[in-house]
């Protein structure tokens, strides 16, 4: 008999699920794969555990996802015309670059804000357009920027109601 795990339940499920999203990721005829550039995909299969294959791929989704918001796109829009190189390894402030469609995002930069908490590490990710300076560049943030702030969902739900009896 096989002693009792140590580990809960969510890291458990965790691990199953993990190899298959991360394959998933890298492999172009899966849905997620079909978002990614060949070139995302190739510095996802060079990492050399599935930890930073999939804290990579949450970065690039997260990239993506901030950009087509910006532009009303949604996500219905081809993520593969987005393509981001990033050292998520570098010790430097500005850790990757954005091209559309193979061309410099002109005018446009990217905030990819790390936060760890209690329960996991957590992506947010901004993109701006109209940066004078802005060429696609991506900076990271390590800890919570001031013009970031967390809401719940009922404050959400109450100020709609607010809003809906103006």
């Amino acid at each position: 008999m096989e002693p009792p795990s140590t580990s809960s339940s969510r890291e458990s499920e965790n691990r199953s699920v993990l190899p298959s999203f991360i394959q998933a990721t890298c492999h172009a005829d899966v849905t997620v794969g079909l978002q990614l550039t060949a070139s995302e995909r190739s510095i996802i299969d060079s990492l050399a555990d599935d930890s930073s294959k999939l804290r990579h791929s949450l970065a690039l989704w997260t990239l993506k996802e901030s950009y087509v918001k910006a532009t009303g796109e949604g996500l219905h829009y081809d993520l593969s015309r987005l393509d981001f190189a990033l050292d998520l390894t570098s010790q430097t402030e500005v850790i990757g670059q954005g091209a559309f469609d193979s061309s410099n995002l002109g005018g446009w930069a990217f905030d990819l804000i790390e936060l760890r908490e209690e329960d996991g590490q957590y992506y947010i990710a901004t993109a701006r357009s109209g940066v004078e300076e802005g060429n696609g560049e991506v900076r990271r943030w390590t800890s919570k920027p001031d013009w970031v702030r967390f809401v719940k969902f009922e404050e959400v739900i109450a100020r709609a109601r607010n809003e809906a009896d103006s």
